[in-house]
């Protein structure tokens, strides 16, 4: 028996949930407790658009991020004692 519009619709939408939350997962192993991206990854980010322009010069993280915010932010939770 074929199947009807409605059940390749859930089967495409089923899919796409899957992929969406391997996605997510993927990318959240991206991000530290703190909630923002590890030390590591932003060098390659960083080593990976050097190499792609025209820097001559190697670039620190520090020089083109800032998470002083989230930082301050993080350390008031935790004085606060704050638990999601």
């Amino acid at each position: 028996m074929a199947s009807t519009n409605s059940e390749q619709v859930v089967r495409e939408c089923a899919f796409d949930i899957i992929r969406i939350a391997q996605l997510h997962k993927d990318e959240m192993r991206r991000y530290n407790a703190g909630g923002r991206l590890e030390d590591s990854y932003l060098k390659r980010l960083v080593e990976r658009a050097r190499e792609d322009s025209v820097a001559k010069r190697e670039l620190d993280i520090k020089e083109l991020f800032d998470f002083s915010i989230a930082r301050e932010v993080a350390e008031e939770l935790k004085r606060a004692q704050w638990t999601p």
